[in-house]
């Protein structure tokens, strides 16, 4: 069987133990390949290794500094952007074509229209 062209990246900081988005896909069944993008700054990130192991992937938020404008005159690294722009290199090195990116408090997923294209809101469980 060849390796899928498509996995999961779920953006997380400081959150071991607390990553719903993992549990809450593997719930509904997804079965592909899923990385938590953490970055070198995170002081969780050898907890992250410990319990996500060939999962976690590091990425540096000094390393993309400069590479785009984040919106933020404050002076600090504490935003979320750095993580989003660095998927795209990311799931590139792995290997992959295609990714969807998550943050990791997804606890439900959720569809507003039935099978007949009529509104509805519910469960895909």
């Amino acid at each position: 069987m060849t390796k899928p062209d498509y996995c999961v990246l779920i953006l997380t900081h400081n959150r071991v133990g607390k990553v719903f988005t993992y549990e809450t896909i593997r719930k509904l069944k997804y079965d592909g390949d899923i990385f938590l993008v953490v970055d070198d700054e995170d002081p969780a990130l050898e907890d992250y290794k410990k319990l996500y192991k060939d999962q976690v992937v590091v990425f540096s938020k000094k390393d993309m500094e400069g590479k785009f404008d984040i919106g933020d005159n404050s002076g600090n690294r504490k935003a979320v952007v750095f993580a989003r722009n660095a998927c795209f290199d990311i799931a590139k090195k792995l290997g992959y074509k295609y990714f969807f990116m998550l943050d990791d408090d997804y606890t439900d997923f959720s569809y507003r229209f039935n099978d007949e294209l009529s509104y509805k809101t519910g469960r895909p469980y």
